[in-house]
């Protein structure tokens, strides 16, 4: 396994900007973490100072560990970039490992979301890492060999490139309509995001099933929802359900869709749940014309799923 790029054995990148008593001595790198999690593997790394001797260290292995992303001093207050790319030389360092062809995995390390054409390109997985602390060796590792799952879900949305910026999962609805083939936020690119709000995959896949949304308002000012959800996967994971709101017509405009409850949830392999979320005054009232919160009468469109691009949906009439 060779296990290269510049955050491989980086330490005092991983406490972040923001750290005024962190010791980098205790921070343990993503190689020595890999080594103390997985012993029986040979591991091999190059000094990322030169981009050859990586590459052919990647030659060398039967799957690549590429670990990528940006300094401290490149995120937090005052560090701002003027293009959400990679720094300077990592995405042909990434072009140049994809192409030898091994099995690639990729570790971002990024005080923010980080889009990257090669990463998509080339990797077969990657594990967004973040600045993750102390424990980030051990805790990558432990994902990467299957002794902890991934649950985590993106608490922002990933733009494709800076020009979609800024993008963000509870946009208001358009003014314009693009009906015509010429009208379209883009020539050049998508309006979808890389990857939505809510997104994170996990080594097990979920199906949502069996929506139910019961209209308890007359009775106690409710809205009750459930769901039931199956791990179709071999392993046991953790998923987080998502249950999110749209409204068909209010008296001032309100974003497509709104996360209005989540639960945490763990199923063995085969294993379903009937989640259930009651969702009252406080989650269905909006900031109206009328320049106070209160809950509108109309419809009500339901979307329960992993992330917030959900398409399994019910309708509840609100009537207050």
């Amino acid at each position: 396994m060779a296990v290269i790029g510049p955050h491989a054995d980086s330490r005092r990148q991983h406490l972040g900007s923001w750290c005024l008593d962190g010791d980098a001595q205790d921070v343990t790198s993503i190689l020595t973490g890999i080594k103390l999690v997985a012993p029986h593997n040979t591991v091999l790394t190059e000094s990322p100072a030169f981009s050859d001797e990586m590459v052919e260290c990647a030659h060398r292995a039967d799957v690549v560990v590429l670990c990528v992303g940006e300094s401290h001093r490149r995120t937090g207050e005052a560090r701002n970039v003027a293009e959400l790319t990679l720094p300077a030389g990592q995405e042909a360092l990434i072009e140049a490992i994809g192409q030898t062809g091994k099995p690639l995995v990729v570790v971002q390390c990024t005080g923010r979301p980080v889009p990257s054409p090669m990463i998509e390109r080339y990797a077969d997985a990657l594990l967004y890492a973040w600045q993750s602390g102390t424990e980030t060796g051990q805790a990558v590792a432990r994902l990467l060999f299957g002794d902890a799952i991934p649950s985590g879900k993106l608490t922002m949305t990933v733009p494709r490139s800076t020009g979609q910026i800024p993008m963000y999962y509870g946009r208001k609805p358009i003014g314009k309509m693009r009906d015509y083939q010429e009208y379209k936020p883009y020539k050049d690119l998508s309006d979808t995001p890389l990857y939505p709000f809510g997104f994170g995959l996990s080594y097990s896949t979920f199906s949502y099933d069996d929506l139910v949304v019961e209209n308890c308002w007359a009775q106690n000012n409710t809205v009750q929802v459930q769901v039931t959800v199956r791990n179709t996967g071999d392993y046991q994971a953790d998923e987080i359900v998502q249950c999110y709101l749209s409204r068909r017509v209010s008296s001032t405009t309100r974003p497509l869709r709104e996360l209005k409850a989540f639960d945490r949830i763990t199923l063995a392999a085969g294993e379903s749940q009937t989640v259930q979320f009651t969702l009252d005054a406080s989650q269905l009232a909006i900031y109206g014309a009328q320049q106070c919160w209160q809950v509108e009468p109309g419809v009500i469109d339901v979307f329960v799923g992993g992330d917030s691009d959900c398409t399994l949906s019910a309708s509840v009439d609100i009537q207050p």
